[in-house]
């Protein structure tokens, strides 16, 4: 009854005043719904609108457009919310607005679109010269990032190319490329070149480079100090410790080349090679560990070890390859050979057995005169018989028949002494009979002493007459052709030098160092040595040979030797004593 009566009254009041107020005497709308307290509000300070678990089964009508009821629950695909009848479209609305409505925010750069998805246009910074961009112009397809506001200065783009596949270009006016954290942190783009052109990817990668231009470094920190140009660098610590100034480097693999500081022209592949190399240049180094302790200049390395005897050693200064172990042609077991490792002795030669493997061996083309017979064949009384290092020559042994033996006979004595071949046959009664094989003999024979020669070293000695392309030399030394020396010693002044003589018949002398440097003999071996001493052809500076030292007498007081200058001594047992001077 109470509440009836309460109806009555509050709808007798709203038809009598044109505004209603609740919890106010003053109201300022039709209805005008004031708080308890507007600063310390209650927990039942509020308006509660119908509250509904599902939508009508039947649709409200026009009477109800604008109608507002809060859905407590998923019903027919909406979410809880307040809602509002649309009669226009015969649809409960959302308060927030249609499922086809845009909302639009700073300039459109915010937007809500079908099904309630954000399309975010632009995300910029307060003065809007750093943001991201989507699409700066309609269908262009592209993701941008600008740094400072500046085209030129965008850090990075993602849009497609003509194929349809994904690119990321990072474009700046200096075309330098920077990835990870520091990378590039200090360079400073300058005047073309200086500071442009650079690819750096990985944590510190090319932290220090300022002015450097035209490199290339992939790696955590990566030519981290490096300043220098036209360098690429991959591989993790690679060129990283020291600032190197160098340019042109090549280096692959982790901590290769880690403390260059100034060395140019380096190619250093393989992990840590190249490791120590501070100011070394135009050295190749292939292989793990290749060249790790080598410090110098121009060098090659191909090993997989730090060995300062890699397996292949190279000095491009002077063209020197090397092979520090065993060098092989083709396969030793099948057509091909081997050298060997080790040096021979003095005069030996290499001699292959025929089956791979070179060996050094003692020299058979000299024989001595008590040679060995290496073949002999008896046919009839021919005797066909050969010496070491001769040719083969038949011998008529038809003297020394008895008549009574066959006419092949067997040899019953056999020996050989110098070149005089005792023999006898079987049955002749007689002595052994000497036939001369010295038609047989090799032209490079020597005796030593009365004794025969141990090797090719021994001093030549013989008791007869010696004749060179002469037969029959009527002196003890008959040359029949011509004669020359062959420098016994041949040298390059830098600082006044007395030269040792010893058997020396001929010295050549070059003085290229732009100062007249003085030049003096120890004694001579025998009286009667001759001294030939040339001028070599750029000798330009001149050697000085002067009469002041002790054993040297010439016709002036010195002598100055050009090129091709030739001046002759002979030897008197005290002094070197001038024979001639011939100036060129």
């Amino acid at each position: 009854m109470k509440f009836l009566i309460t109806i009555i009254l509050f709808l007798s009041i709203a038809s009598s005043k044109a505004q209603v107020g609740v919890n106010t005497t003053d109201p300022k709308a039709i209805l005008d719904i004031k708080a308890s307290n507007q600063a310390t509000p209650t927990n039942t300070d509020g308006i509660l609108i119908p509250r509904i678990d599902t939508f009508p089964i039947i649709d409200p009508t026009a009477n109800q457009q604008g109608m507002m009821v809060y859905l407590t629950t998923t019903s027919g695909g909406k979410p809880p919310g307040f809602y509002y009848w649309n009669n226009t479209s015969s649809l409960w609305e959302t308060m927030m607005g249609t499922d086809n409505q845009t909302l639009s925010v700073n300039d459109n750069k915010i937007s809500i679109s079908n099904a309630n998805t954000i399309a975010i246009k632009e995300i910029s910074d307060t003065d809007e010269n750093t943001k991201i961009e989507v699409e700066e112009s309609v269908d262009n397809n592209e993701i941008r990032f600008y740094m400072e506001g500046l085209q030129v200065n965008r850090a990075l783009t993602l849009k497609k190319n003509n194929y349809n596949l994904l690119m990321i270009n990072v474009e700046n006016f200096s075309r330098n490329t920077f990835m990870g954290n520091s990378s590039g942190l200090n360079t400073n783009a300058g005047t073309y070149p200086s500071g442009n052109d650079n690819t750096f990817y990985g944590s510190g990668a090319g932290e220090d480079n300022n002015t450097g231009w035209g490199n290339s470094y992939f790696g955590t920190v990566a030519g981290q100090h490096a300043t220098g140009s036209l360098n690429t660098y991959i591989g993790l610590f690679s060129g990283s410790h020291t600032s190197n100034t160098g340019t042109k480097n090549v280096l692959l693999g982790d901590h290769t080349g880690m403390f260059l500081t100034a060395g140019s022209y380096n190619v250093f592949l393989g992990s840590q090679s190249g490791y120590k190399s501070v100011i070394g240049s135009s050295n190749v180094f292939l292989g793990y560990k290749s060249g790790y302790n080598e410090l110098g200049n121009n060098k090659l390395y191909i090993d997989n070890s730090d060995s300062s005897s890699p397996l292949i050693y190279g000095d491009f200064n002077t063209n020197r390859l090397r092979i520090n172990g065993v060098f092989q042609i083709n396969d030793p077991s099948n057509t091909g050979f081997e050298f060997p490792n080790i040096d021979g002795l003095i005069g030996q030669v290499l001699q292959t057995d025929g089956d791979g493997q070179l060996a050094f061996v003692n020299s058979s083309i000299l024989g001595t005169d008590n040679q060995d017979i290496i073949g002999s064949v008896l046919s009839g009384t021919d005797l066909t018989i050969g010496i070491e290092n001769g040719s083969s020559q038949i011998v008529d042994l038809s003297s020394l028949q008895d008549g009574i033996g066959t006419d092949n006979q067997t040899i019953d004595s056999f020996s050989l002494i110098g070149t005089d071949l005792s023999i006898s046959l079987e049955n002749d009664g007689i002595a052994p009979a000497t036939v001369d094989l010295s038609p047989l003999k090799d032209a490079d024979w020597y005796e030593s002493g009365n004794t025969a020669p141990d090797n090719i070293t021994d001093d030549i000695f013989t008791s007869g007459k010696v004749g060179i392309n002469e037969p029959s030399p009527a002196t003890s030394l008959e040359l029949n052709g011509g004669l020359s020396l062959s420098p016994g010693s041949s040298i390059n002044l830098t600082s006044d030098t007395t030269l040792t003589i010893g058997d020396t018949s001929l010295v050549v002398v070059n003085n290229v160092s732009g100062s007249l440097w003085s030049l003096s003999f120890t004694d001579g071996l025998a009286i009667g040595q001759l001294l030939y001493v040339v001028g070599h052809q750029n000798n330009t500076s001149g050697a000085n040979i002067s009469d002041f030292t002790s054993n040297i007498d010439i016709s002036t007081n010195s002598v100055t030797i050009y090129a091709n200058d030739t001046l002759s001594f002979i030897w008197n047992g005290t002094h070197w004593l001038q024979i001639s001077y011939s100036d060129n």
